[in-house]
């Protein structure tokens, strides 16, 4: 399942569906979001961006395919490790314009496909 977040207010909405780690990971990100763009914006359409959490292969297969992140342009501007107690997660950020950013958070074995996030993780 791919869980997508733009504001506070649709993460709040889907608060116990992840680790604790992970949400206050999310909600630092698009805190920043809410506050430089708008906390009543169209996630899709305006400035910004969005967050979106997915757990499987399948899902990043999806996200692949929908073609909003050529991963073969785009670089992740960051990354990071999310400690969990069961699992470790990664989030990376990438940039789709100047003002318009998706976060791909996922478990570390799925998100580190991207060779640019699996080096980034090595020596974290």
């Amino acid at each position: 399942m791919i869980l997508k977040f733009g504001t506070l207010k649709e993460l709040a909405q889907h608060k116990g569906e992840m680790p604790e780690e992970v949400f206050c990971h999310l909600h630092s990100s698009l805190r920043i979001l809410d506050e430089d763009y708008g906390a009543n914006r169209n996630i899709d359409l305006d400035d910004g961006g969005f967050a979106l959490l997915f757990d499987t292969e399948d899902d990043f297969t999806q996200i692949c395919h929908l073609g909003t992140i050529d991963f073969s342009y785009h670089v992740p501007e960051w990354v990071d490790r999310i400690k969990t107690k069961d699992r470790d997660y990664a989030a990376a950020l990438y940039l789709t314009s100047n003002d318009f950013g998706i976060i791909l958070v996922a478990p570390v074995e799925i998100l580190s496909l991207l060779p640019d996030v699996q080096e980034s993780l090595k020596d974290s």
